[in-house]
């Protein structure tokens, strides 16, 4: 009787070595995907980022998509302004990204740091800033210095909120 060259070890070893092929293959895609879109969104943030040079009002545009999430800081005079240093601090957090919110936009501020009575509070995106940027105004507001703060729009928010 000839030898059975298919044992259950051989098996386990052509499983093992498919397998660990595979994980390799998906890791590999998966770093290229990251490649390419690291470098669609770099083109894609120098796009934003001439776009607001050219045009003051370019959080107005409604093509630009809108962020569920951005952090701002307090600027005196009842406005809160959105905080962007540079393109290297917007591509190194996703959270850092510039907000787009419509002049009219209803938001509520989610994480305001040193002032925990305007969590939950709504706030109303009213207009640009002269830097280009957006402003969002309080119901009230105090002339203090500067203050982290989040905000999301108001139609994300479940009303058990």
């Amino acid at each position: 009787m000839a030898p059975n060259r298919w044992s259950p070890f051989t098996f386990i070893q052509l499983f093992f070595i498919l397998f660990q092929h595979g994980l390799t293959s998906l890791f590999d895609s998966i770093m290229f995907k990251n490649r390419i879109s690291l470098l669609f969104s770099f083109f894609r943030l120098r796009c934003i980022l001439l776009l607001t040079q050219q045009n003051p009002h370019w959080a107005c545009n409604p093509l630009l998509p809108r962020h569920e999430l951005s952090y701002l800081y307090y600027e005196p005079g009842g406005f809160y302004e959105p905080h962007i240093d540079t393109p290297e601090e917007m591509m190194a957090s996703r959270e850092t990204a510039i907000l787009r919110f419509a002049v009219g936009d209803t938001v509520i501020i989610t994480g305001l740091v040193a002032a925990a009575d305007f969590n939950g509070r709504p706030g109303v995106v009213s207009g640009v800033l002269k830097n280009g940027r957006h402003g969002v105004t309080l119901p009230e507001h105090e002339g203090q210095s500067e203050r982290k703060l989040s905000v999301k729009p108001a139609n994300l928010l479940s009303t058990t909120n």
